[in-house]
């Protein structure tokens, strides 16, 4: 933490230190993801995803074609990687295609 002689921290820390003192940093993240998955997935299957949310550390997409939901799950250790990779940590334990 930096602090100077004044005892002054950063906001960004001080919001660091809340969020994992009350517990909350992991549904924040889950939030986050969410929005990730809109940078990483890319506009045509971003457009093609009726819902995306989070629990447990479990990423649940709903995409509107079957075909697609099948490659998603072909290539979804890669897509799990550059989630977590996104986030900062490994939130993101496992994706789940529907």
């Amino acid at each position: 933490m930096n602090v100077d002689s004044k005892n002054e921290f950063k906001i960004n820390e001080l919001l660091s230190i809340f969020l994992k003192r009350t517990h909350l940093e992991q549904s924040v993240k889950e939030v986050e993801a969410a929005d990730a998955w809109k940078r990483i997935s890319g506009k045509l299957i971003a457009n093609l995803t009726v819902s995306v949310y989070v629990k447990n550390t479990v990423m649940y997409v709903k995409l509107r074609s079957p075909s697609l939901r099948q490659e998603l799950n072909y290539k979804q250790s890669t897509i799990l990687e550059r989630l977590n990779e996104e986030l900062g940590g490994n939130y993101i334990s496992k994706i789940v295609f529907a």
